[in-house]
């Protein structure tokens, strides 16, 4: 399924459009995504000093909200092959912009609580894309959601 994932990622819970950010609490394995699932249109959030605020600003919510909080995973959105643009005139539904992945980078800390950049997760084919992205059709929706589960459903992530 789709390219390996190389490492990279993106905005948190509640701060920054585009990102979500899975909360892993107490010491068992799985999280709560804590992201609304939301896009960032193009230059809503247009800087990487924007993002790094952004994300600061959520991984200190989170903190507060979680007191046992462990991990917080930093992810971006799907990426189109090789991080093109499926559609040159929506090119943020589905690539990511080198900035957003810098300020990812600069989040990174060992905690706690721990904070990871979630590898950058790349689309086998522009068919996964409702026109350019970043949606899913819904034959794209299973090839990506098994892109995912196998990352996550190793234990040592």
């Amino acid at each position: 399924m789709g390219a390996a994932p190389a490492a990279g990622a993106a905005p948190a819970a509640g701060a920054a459009p585009g990102a979500g950010a899975a909360p892993t609490a107490g010491s068992g394995g799985g999280g709560a995504t804590s992201g609304g699932g939301a896009t960032a249109a193009a230059g809503a959030i247009g800087n990487k000093g924007a993002w790094l605020t952004a994300l600061t600003q959520a991984v200190t919510n989170l903190k507060a909200k979680y007191s046992r909080l462990k991990r917080v995973d930093l992810l971006t959105m799907t990426r189109a092959p090789n991080n093109t643009p499926c559609d040159s005139s929506n090119a943020s539904g589905s690539s990511v912009a080198q900035y957003v992945d810098d300020a990812v980078m600069l989040m990174v800390t060992s905690g706690p609580p721990a904070v990871v950049a979630s590898p950058k997760f790349f689309a086998k084919d522009c068919n996964v894309f409702t026109s350019g992205g970043p949606h899913l059709t819904d034959a794209g929706k299973p090839v990506i959601a098994k892109l995912y589960g196998d990352y996550y459903s190793v234990a040592e992530h």
